[in-house]
């Protein structure tokens, strides 16, 4: 009887061998790391988690298809790869990514364009679609002297965008100028003032804020028709409230202006004003620019050198 026992005791063990060989001759694992956070892997077409992927057991010495992929929105393009496994071994795979590029169309004054602080290229007529790899937060700037501009925003990838914009004088004439412009001096045209008393206008305020910027606002706006030139002298020519940095707004700011019209004392009339903004055609610069109606919200593209217009001239308030 212990015999008998003793013999079913080696025969269970001899099975159980058996099978670990067998379990041995068809395992293998992999470690996958990737360039990019948040990469998502897959084999065969099952996801198995984010990368880094550690010790993942696989069936040894068969092809699997590896794909990965990381955020769309700047690696448009999935990983793949074949991968096949030996027995028992643990094999490394590194998914790399490259970002995609954008387009970038600058219209504006000449400069130098800046990307993330670093030196891209001097703008003039004829070179203004940029190439620029996408990404979260990429800062442009324009520079010109004391003038600047500056954006910061999401750049996906394959995408077209245009980015319109005014050189700002960054450089403050002197500590009182400074102490003007901050925000809590600015008269608001919502500090009870009677918009029906043409009266307390004239003597009260002469501009009218909205959000960082400040905008002109007399009869002088709707009195005239000039050529684009000339509204643009008339603007940095301009002395109202002891400033002198006044400039043409672009049409994306006379845009946005509408909804805040009836904020002002003429409400602009059935006119069209100027903008910075400039017609483009294969990119090279035109003489046309938009103009915008705020009787009828519509944009209008004329000849800045032969049709008259309006203009209402803005500056940027720069807190101290």
């Amino acid at each position: 009887m212990i015999v008998f026992k003793f013999i079913i005791l080696i025969f269970i063990s001899f099975s159980i061998l058996n099978a670990n060989d067998d379990l041995d001759e068809n395992i293998g694992f992999i470690n996958v790391t990737s360039n990019v956070a948040d990469t998502k892997i897959y084999l065969d077409g099952k996801y198995i988690g984010f990368a880094p992927i550690q010790r993942y057991q696989v069936v040894a010495n068969k092809n699997i298809e590896l794909n990965a992929t990381a955020n769309t929105n700047f690696y448009p393009k999935e990983y793949s790869r074949n991968i096949n496994v030996k027995k028992l071994k643990i094999q490394s795979y590194k998914v790399e990514f490259k970002k995609a590029n954008a387009k970038l169309l600058l219209i504006g004054e000449d400069g130098y364009l800046y990307i993330n602080g670093r030196f891209e290229r001097t703008l003039g007529s004829n070179n203004r679609v940029v190439s620029i790899k996408s990404g979260e937060n990429i800062n442009i700037e324009i520079r010109k002297g004391d003038n600047k501009y500056s954006i910061s925003q999401d750049i996906y990838a394959n995408k077209f965008y245009k980015l319109e914009y005014d050189l700002i004088d960054t450089k403050l004439k002197n500590n009182k100028r400074q102490k003007e412009l901050v925000l809590s001096n600015v008269i608001n045209i919502k500090n009870n003032i009677d918009l029906n008393n043409t009266a307390t206008i004239d003597k009260k305020l002469k501009f009218v804020t909205i959000d960082t910027l400040m905008w002109q606002d007399s009869k002088d706006i709707s009195s005239f028709e000039t050529l684009y030139e000339d509204g643009e002298k008339y603007c940095k020519n301009l002395e109202l409230e002891g400033y002198s940095d006044w400039y043409l707004p672009t049409i994306e700011q006379l845009k946005n202006l509408y909804k805040d019209k009836n904020k002002f004392f003429n409400k602009f009339k059935d006119n069209f004003y100027w903008s910075t903004t400039k017609e483009k055609g294969k990119y090279v610069y035109w003489e046309y620019l938009a103009t915008m109606n705020f009787n009828e919200n519509i944009v209008k593209v004329i000849n800045g050198s032969s049709s008259t217009a309006n203009q209402i001239c803005v500056r940027a308030i720069i807190p101290e």
